[in-house]
């Protein structure tokens, strides 16, 4: 019969609880328990065996307080590499070089806040507050932003200064840098323009969409919606790509501002706008 050890230190205690075995050796069978890992991290024997590229965990990064209360004692919690020691409130870094650049401030109104979880996600921030980035160096650039959610790998990687930006999918608004409050949902959703140029700019725009691109940088309330769709340019709305053929509803299509209408193309090329006069007569001007 193989001799059992409790890993990694001391014969096992029958009380105590197994959370797993490794039997690859038949000469020694290892059982991972509760008490002998909560000894051995107490000792220090994990965190002084762990591999020279591990860093430990710090916990509390604020000034020990004798009697806290939520609303002045938040402290953050990194779990990275390398060990980050800022004093700021209330962050939570899980990953190699997450949150790395946080600036000092007990305040939490201020700055901190920040969760970030992925290698290299929000590495560069400092002051910024209430940002939430998940994925492989999702916010990798971000500073002074406030306010920005990015989900997947590289979402929001070389936005800088930027605030309450959302971007959902690998690589959504990937190349923007300034821009606020645009909204982007889907893979490599708002990463290029039209012609494949890079989207680095442009505010209170939407993007919902594998693949939906801009007109052109600097384009304000540009929405766009559908795989592939391409925007029409600023205060614009477009539904699909050019593949779509027809755009059905139930209900009825409305516009409630005197002289606009339908524009139709003619064969030729030229747009005209489709109204109707208090009598309900249509006429047709040109656009």
């Amino acid at each position: 019969m193989a001799i059992i050890y409790s890993y990694p230190t001391g014969t096992p205690d029958p009380k105590d609880l197994i959370l797993g075995m490794q039997t690859a050796n038949d000469k020694k069978t290892v059982v991972f328990t509760i008490q002998s890992l909560t000894a051995a991290l107490n000792a220090g024997y994990l965190l002084n065996n762990l591999p020279a590229n591990f860093s430990k965990i710090e916990i509390s990064n604020l000034t020990p307080d004798p009697s806290p209360d939520y609303g002045s004692y938040r402290p953050s919690t990194y779990i990275t590499y390398p060990t980050q020691q800022a004093q700021v409130s209330g962050s939570v870094g899980i990953g190699a070089w997450a949150l790395q650049n946080e600036e000092y401030n007990a305040e939490w109104w201020t700055r901190g806040s920040n969760v970030a979880v992925g290698a290299g996600s929000g590495k560069e921030v400092t002051t910024g507050v209430g940002n939430v980035y998940t994925g492989f160096e999702s916010g990798h650039a971000a500073t002074t932003g406030n306010f920005n959610a990015g989900f997947g790998n590289g979402a929001l990687v070389e936005l800088t200064t930027g605030s309450t930006n959302i971007a959902v999918g690998a690589l959504a608004s990937g190349h923007l840098t300034t821009a606020s409050s645009t909204t982007s949902i889907g893979h490599s959703a708002a990463y290029t323009n039209t012609g494949g140029s890079d989207r680095t700019t442009g505010n209170d725009c939407v993007f919902v969409g594998a693949n939906t691109k801009g007109s052109a940088n600097g384009t304000t309330n540009e929405n766009v919606f559908g795989y592939g769709g391409v925007g029409a340019g600023t205060n614009t709305v477009r539904l699909g790509n050019t593949a779509v053929t027809k755009v059905t509803t139930s209900g009825d299509v409305e516009t409630d501002a005197v002289g606009k209408g339908f524009v139709l193309k003619s064969p030729n090329g030229t747009k005209y706008r489709i109204s109707v006069s208090d009598a309900g007569a249509l006429s047709a001007s040109t656009v």
